[in-house]
């Protein structure tokens, strides 16, 4: 029989993956232990993407240095896109992390990349620096007259937390204009291990929440509760349960696709620019406050010292 929570559950997520003008876009999140399956609930929402909507288009967002996880969507589905200049390539893992042509395709800038993306297939797209999907992000925005749908994997690497300097300024920024994904035709969808890998600021603009076992309750912005999410139950013959939240109200959700690693490829992408990959820049140094000196000034009652700036 099934439960109200079950039901509610179901009526969210249509809210989520529909596409009724009175839901709008949507922002969401889906967090899990490591290994909770976490990508195989995003890869299942790509593929009812391809089938329901194939006249659309899909981005997705890989992480560097670990085997692209597209290729478990089946090659056949995927296309690759790497920034010009970016020096994204690709190595094999079951060939001594050999350089691999994987028929990726260059571009030049956005409007480059829109032309060249596909409808109905994964754009799996590298800039060689992941927070340059805030930037891209807002571009897809301009092309409200077409619903696009964005994923991201590990979105802690786009939006990471505890920053400063211009990127502390670009994710301030990217939070404002996030909160009206609502209002475009656009699902941005994306996967975290913990929120607190997140920027604090982008947390109370997500419209949903996906909690799977494993999952860190999210006690300012969600009602379920830490316990609950410990009683959900998983398997790799059952799929796993999950809590969905849409700004309040909350419902039961299963996951039963399981996208298992291909062997066949095992490629990753690394970018040559850098010695050893890190997926945030490196900031430019703020410019620092002058530098101040203490004089001395004789009051009442003895000696104090006043900051004085050079």
């Amino acid at each position: 029989m099934t439960s109200k929570t079950e039901i509610e559950g179901e009526r969210i997520l249509r809210q989520l993956l529909g596409q009724k003008t009175e839901y709008g876009g949507a922002f969401c999140y889906i967090t899990g232990a490591m290994g909770g399956g976490k990508t195989s609930a995003m890869h299942s929402w790509i593929m009812y993407t391809l089938k329901h909507h194939s006249n659309q288009k899909v981005f997705l967002s890989e992480t560097y240095d670990a085997p692209l996880q597209a290729f478990k969507l089946g090659k056949e589905n995927c296309k690759f896109f790497v920034k010009s200049e970016s020096g994204v390539i690709f190595r094999d893992l079951n060939d001594g992390l050999k350089e691999r042509d994987i028929n990726q395709i260059y571009f030049d800038n956005y409007d480059n990349l829109w032309e060249k993306s596909e409808n109905g297939k994964v754009n799996v797209v590298f800039f060689g620096d992941r927070t340059e999907w805030m930037t891209f992000i807002a571009f897809l925005r301009h092309k409200g007259s077409e619903w696009t749908h964005v994923f991201i994997d590990e979105i802690g690497e786009v939006i990471p937390s505890n920053t400063s300097g211009k990127l502390h300024k670009r994710i301030g920024q990217f939070a404002i204009f996030s909160k009206d994904f609502r209002k475009c035709r656009m699902k941005v969808i994306a996967n975290t291990q913990s929120i607190r890998d997140m920027d604090w600021r982008m947390l109370d603009k997500f419209m949903y929440r996906v909690f799977l076992p494993g999952a860190m309750a999210d006690r300012k912005h969600s009602r379920i509760v830490q316990r609950a999410i410990d009683n959900l139950e998983g398997s790799e013959r059952d799929g796993n349960e999950a809590y969905i939240d849409r700004m309040g109200k909350f419902g039961l959700i299963n996951f039963g696709d399981i996208f298992k690693p291909n062997p066949k490829y095992m490629i990753e992408a690394h970018n040559i620019n850098k010695p050893e990959y890190i997926s945030i820049e490196e900031e430019e140094e703020e410019d620092e406050l002058p530098e101040k000196e203490v004089v001395e000034e004789e009051v009442e009652g003895g000696v104090i010292g006043t900051e004085r700036g050079l």
